[in-house]
C-alpha cells in the first residue's frame, strides 16, 4: 500500500496547479462578479491553493512520517492565517 500511496501523493503534486484551477472555478462559481473581478486577490487565493495541495500531495506520500507532516501542516496553516489576517481577509 506504501507504493500507492507514494505514487498517489506524486500525481498529486504534479497536478497541483490543474487540481487548484479546477477547485478555483467552482468556488468562483459561487462568488459575485465584484469578487471575481479582483485578479490580483484571485492569484494570491490560486498560489495558496497550489500550496496546500502541494503538501498535501507531499503529506500522502511521506504518510510515514506523521510529525514532520502534522508539522509542515501547522507552519502552513500558520503562515497561510497571518497572510490573509494581514491584508484584512478572515
Amino acid at each position: 500500500m506504501e507504493k500507492e500511496m507514494v505514487l498517489f501523493g506524486k500525481r498529486v503534486v504534479e497536478e497541483k496547479y490543474m487540481i487548484a484551477g479546477l477547485i478555483q472555478e467552482e468556488r468562483q462559481a459561487d462568488l459575485t462578479a465584484a469578487s471575481v473581478s479582483n485578479q490580483e486577490l484571485s492569484a494570491v487565493v490560486l498560489e495558496e491553493r497550489v500550496r496546500f495541495i502541494d503538501l498535501l500531495g507531499t503529506s500522502i506520500q511521506n504518510s510515514c512520517y506523521e510529525e514532520k507532516i502534522m508539522a509542515d501542516m501547522a507552519k502552513w496553516g500558520t503562515a497561510t492565517g497571518n497572510f490573509f489576517l494581514a491584508h484584512g481577509m478572515s
